[in-house]
């Protein structure tokens, strides 16, 4: 994902994926992989608690409410959760993991 986002090309990468998603009407489709309701795979969300640009106000609980979760974990951090707050996120996933 740096690559894409920092690479040499300024970007470039990550705004035809965007761009292809919102011309293939893909935005919005995550909902039928999301649904814990409906899928045989473990859902949870993390999110970033002061994320400037997905914020957890609008985008978060958008996501929850996608999920059909009754609760997500808000953890320190901004945009790029894998860099800035990974040991919260490795227990998060391993709390999951223990069912718990």
């Amino acid at each position: 994902y740096r690559l894409l986002a920092l690479g040499e090309r300024s970007g470039e990468g990550y705004l035809n994926i965007m761009r292809q998603l919102r011309e293939h009407g893909a935005v919005g489709s995550y909902h039928d992989v999301v649904d814990h309701r409906k899928v045989d795979h473990p859902v949870q969300v993390i999110w970033g608690g002061s994320d400037p640009i997905l914020s957890l106000r609008t985008r978060g609980m958008e996501m929850l409410a996608a999920t059909g979760l009754d609760s997500m974990s808000v953890v320190e951090g901004r945009h790029y959760l894998q860099e800035e707050a990974a040991p919260q996120i490795a227990e998060a996933v391993r709390r999951l993991a223990d069912g718990g």
